[in-house]
């Protein structure tokens, strides 16, 4: 009886790879939504629904990655979160939301390095007024924070960097 049920799980997953493959996205999404109701994980489920629409190159599909990202980060699970943001990024690296929003939670639950990287690299992708942006916002979480250290880490990185960031920096 288990292996009959294991069977037809495992033909669910290949008939979603063949519709997804064959681009028929309403069979796609019947048997996605079949699928889900077997995890037990509500963020996994709206992850690879948003996976789904993604193939499909459905705008909905940024929202339900922001919904499992949010899902994630209540479960405890952050470090599948940030992937997730990291995801939307490498979707649409110019969008200041997702940097802000990876910076965010990296701030609130990494080490102090993955939020400097996370900088350099927003810095090194959006344009400057994004950049003077997210510095800005940042810099007022890590005072909020008390991260008067990780204040000076940024302060010397963009010194190297850029005059007008490290002016900037240095002024809030």
């Amino acid at each position: 009886m288990k292996e009959n049920a294991l069977e037809k799980h495992s033909l669910a997953w290949f008939k979603l790879t063949e519709f997804v493959t064959r681009g028929e996205k309403e069979r796609a999404m019947g048997i996605y939504k079949l699928l889900s109701l077997s995890f037990d994980n509500p963020a996994f489920a709206e992850q690879l629904q948003a996976d789904l629409l993604s193939a499909f190159e459905d705008p909905d599909a940024e929202k339900k990655y922001l919904q499992s990202a949010d899902l994630y980060i209540k479960q405890k699970e952050i470090s599948i979160a940030i992937a997730v943001y990291e995801h939307l990024i490498t979707l649409k690296p110019k969008s200041l939301r997702y940097w802000e929003l990876l910076i965010k939670t990296n701030l609130e639950f990494n080490p102090d390095s993955y939020t400097l990287n996370s900088i350099i690299r927003a810095l090194k992708t959006l344009d400057r007024n994004s950049c003077k942006s997210i510095l800005t916002k940042t810099i007022n979480l890590i005072l909020e924070k008390n991260k008067n250290s990780l204040k000076s880490e940024i302060t010397a990185k963009l010194q190297e960097i850029d005059q007008e960031y490290f002016e900037l920096v240095s002024n809030i």
